[in-house]
């Protein structure tokens, strides 16, 4: 005879470990509430109205920049004027992991597209538009040129200088040229559009898992001491190209889209946060969209940003306190702005007979002042750290940022020879880098010491003899050698 029956099992619940919690057992109707979130612990990440914010993301992004601002918060804004409401520079709402990376990857020197532009006749009118930026249009070359670098040099600024960058992760479908594989922020303009060239993605949970990767991975060389807070994008997709329903696709894309930010928060460190915006829209918060059943309320996003204060905010202040040990300084430099903890340096008295602490002691005041763009007293504190010890592991991350920062080249080519020659193989040891960098680098020494300018690039030639095979580089050592002889 077959029967069903139902085991006690309410005694094994207390022996788990971990045993489950309230917060663990779905709550009942009458508790789907946003409230139901704050029986989690709080994270691990503090963030003070002082912590310098970036944002990267889609139209929910825009929302969240927008309250930061409004509350006072330090946010990062290293560009003004058109496609700059969204996040932290002109790339306007960035909708997939594709365009995020892109922009990750623009930062750093990667980013180096077949088309850099389209030209677009309308109204009888030429517009020169940005093929990977949404809403961006020059008119003619020379503007062209130039804003994209100010545009690479303002992205650069805003992933280097922020403690904790917040990505928005919204769509799955997406655009792209077939002969590169960069992608374009929506479909391609009428006039422009090509379907042996561009084409459409439905992309899947490993590669967009990989663009994730790769943005942390970036962050982590050149800004090691950031965090991620990674969100999914509660706004749903406005036309679907797969074919399929838009509401059946738009569920398909961001459950796929909420699985990868799982995956890619739990395999991360503890840099790495997820916060629950998507939950909060979807389960928690009732009537949550405006007339057009996309966008999410002006009292949502309160709601939301409620949550992010319960989760993130409510940290240590450090106020005005000066007897901070060397210790609670290190645990608090991703709460605080670097200028703010450049302050303590003159109340800190650490033995240089302690090694240890005090190598920690020049790394993080060496940071602090760098980023504070106190140059000569970081780079100071770099060359102590350099002579107290030679495999100078702490330097590494620092001398990255300081290849990616012009300031920084022109007062590092006043210092020593080694530092110098330590920054230059930096540069080249990046499969990526731009010889435009190297040349400003060089060029900055030469300005004072031409003869030292052509020493370090003989002996980087004599280790990397491509130097001799580019342009760029060669044509500085010409011009250069040409200067000297009159």
């Amino acid at each position: 005879m077959v029967y069903a029956f139902y085991p006690n099992r309410r005694g094994l619940l207390q022996s788990l470990d971990p045993q489950p919690k309230d917060e663990h057992f779905y709550p009942q109707l009458d508790q789907l509430t946003p409230d139901f979130l704050n029986l989690s612990p709080r994270s691990t990440l503090h963030i003070s109205k002082d912590t310098p914010i970036a944002s990267i993301g889609s139209c929910f992004a825009r929302e969240i920049r927008q309250w930061l601002i409004n509350h006072n918060f330090n946010f990062i804004q290293t560009a003004t004027g058109p496609g700059t409401g969204a996040g932290s520079a002109r790339y306007d709402r960035v909708y997939s992991t594709f365009s995020i990376r892109q922009e990750f990857e623009r930062a750093f020197g990667e980013f180096n597209p077949l088309v850099k532009y389209w030209e677009v006749n309308e109204e009888g009118k030429q517009h020169l538009v940005d093929p990977h930026r949404y809403t961006i249009a020059w008119d003619n070359h020379e503007e062209r040129k130039q804003e994209q670098e100010e545009h690479r040099q303002a992205v650069l600024q805003a992933f280097t200088q922020a403690k904790v960058i917040i990505v928005t992760v919204g769509q799955g479908e997406v655009w792209y040229d077939v002969r590169d594989g960069s992608v374009f922020p929506i479909l391609p303009p009428l006039e422009i559009f090509n379907p042996t060239i561009h084409k459409l993605k439905v992309s899947g949970f490993e590669e967009n898992l990989e663009n994730l990767r790769r943005c942390r991975d970036l962050l982590k060389e050149h800004n090691p001491y950031a965090h991620l807070i990674v969100t999914t994008s509660p706004v749903p997709l406005k036309v679907s190209f797969s074919g399929m329903n838009s509401i059946i696709a738009n569920n398909a894309m961001k459950s796929m889209l909420r699985a990868v930010v799982d995956q890619f928060v739990k395999e991360s460190d503890d840099q790495v946060h997820y916060f629950p915006a998507y939950e909060l829209v979807t389960q928690l918060i009732p009537q949550p969209f405006t007339d057009d059943g996309r966008h999410v309320k002006r009292e949502t996003v309160a709601v939301i940003m409620s949550c992010f204060e319960e989760t993130f905010v409510k940290s240590k202040d450090v106020g005005n306190k000066s007897d901070l040990s060397l210790q609670e300084l290190i645990a608090l430099q991703n709460q605080v702005p670097w200028s703010k903890l450049a302050t303590y340096r003159e109340s800190l008295k650490i033995d240089p007979k302690l090694s240890d602490d005090y190598l920690q002691y020049l790394d993080l005041f060496g940071k602090a002042f760098l980023f504070s763009n106190r140059l000569e007293e970081g780079v100071g504190l770099l060359l102590e750290a350099r002579k107290l010890h030679q495999q100078k592991p702490r330097l590494d991350s620092i001398l990255s940022v300081i290849t990616r920062n012009n300031l920084l080249l022109v007062s590092l080519a006043d210092n020593d020879h080694d530092l110098r020659l330590d920054v230059a193989r930096e540069l080249i040891a990046q499969e990526y880098w731009p010889p435009s960098i190297l040349i400003n680098f060089l060029e900055s020494i030469s300005k004072r010491a031409p003869l030292k300018a052509i020493k370090i690039y003989t002996e980087l030639a004599d280790e990397e003899p491509k130097l001799n095979d580019i342009n760029e580089v060669t044509e500085w050592l010409e011009e250069t050698l040409k200067n000297l002889q009159n």
